[in-house]
């Protein structure tokens, strides 16, 4: 239930926010591209970090079950 109203409310902040009819003005200075590369170098170090933690749970998931005790 917590994730259907989670929807909900994006979606209607997404249609609030799109149904502005207007000019729209917006500045970048320099700094702003490094934080985004920042931001995705983080993102990607994070789904590493994960992929780290969780190695031996994925490995499992992708190996095949085929040899059984003889």
């Amino acid at each position: 239930m917590k994730h259907a109203l989670t929807v909900a409310l994006l979606g209607a902040m997404i249609a609030l926010v799109s149904s502005f009819d207007g000019p729209l003005y917006a500045y970048l200075d320099p700094g702003t591209g490094s934080m985004v590369i920042q931001a995705v170098i983080a993102g990607v170090v994070g789904v590493l970090a994960v992929g780290r933690l969780y190695w031996h749970k994925l490995r499992s998931v992708f190996r095949s079950h085929d040899s059984a005790p003889q």
